[in-house]
């Protein structure tokens, strides 16, 4: 965990605000859907890490900030989830019937 929060420091200090915010905003999607199958691990620790950062954040950043820090690990959490995906070999689609094996 220590070594995310410093790729995140990174990541929030990397750019001003605005721009970044502007750039990154397009790319957000649904972690769970970078995982058809779901059996990503990084899926539960990055989904836990953004929980414990909404609560952290909660007093002691403004809405603008706290909005940015959550973007920011939501776009780590889908480079790392996505990179372990591509080295993934189980098939995520659905089994496809072929008629010529059924009985008929």
């Amino acid at each position: 965990m220590d070594e995310t929060l410093a790729q995140l420091e990174s990541l929030v200090h990397a750019r001003p605000a605005s721009r970044w915010l502007a750039v990154r905003k397009t790319h957000l999607e649904p972690l769970r859907s970078l995982c058809p199958c779901g059996l990503n691990p990084l899926l539960a620790y990055f989904g836990t890490g953004a929980e414990a950062l909404k609560t952290v954040l909660a007093e002691d950043l403004t809405k603008g900030q706290k909005t940015m820090t959550c973007q920011a690990w939501h776009f780590l959490a889908q480079g790392e989830i996505e990179a372990l995906c591509e080295g993934c070999h189980r098939v995520c689609a659905p089994s496809l019937s072929f008629s010529f094996f059924e009985k008929g």
